[in-house]
């Protein structure tokens, strides 16, 4: 358990230096065992599509659970974000979901 411990705090640690997406895959997959999968979500006809700054994508799931990334332009207003989770549950109604939709910033932990 200790182990596990260090490698969280770990890699939030490298989180908050480098920030980006690639040390929340690495949480999610190495510290929590969820599986990689990197599957683009298509937008192309949503009202709200030019809100988010880059392709959407499923990071990574475990059983029935899904992490999602929005990479958004700017701040996103409940509206929206309200609108993707919607769309998220019509899409997959049997999964959960983390959704971030927000830039996370980590203080010191």
């Amino acid at each position: 358990m200790k182990d596990l411990a260090r490698e969280i705090e770990k890699t939030i640690k490298e989180w908050q230096i480098k920030g980006g997406i690639e040390p929340a895959k690495k949480l999610f997959a190495t510290c929590l065992d969820f599986k990689l999968v990197s599957s683009p979500i298509d937008i192309r006809n949503q009202p709200w599509k030019d809100e988010i700054n880059g392709i959407p994508e499923v990071l990574a799931e475990k059983g029935s659970f899904r992490v999602l990334y929005f990479p958004l332009n700017g701040s996103l207003r409940i509206t929206i974000e309200r609108k993707i989770i919607n769309l998220m549950r019509r899409d997959h109604p049997s999964k959960q979901f983390w959704i971030k939709v927000r830039n996370i910033r980590l203080g010191n932990c």
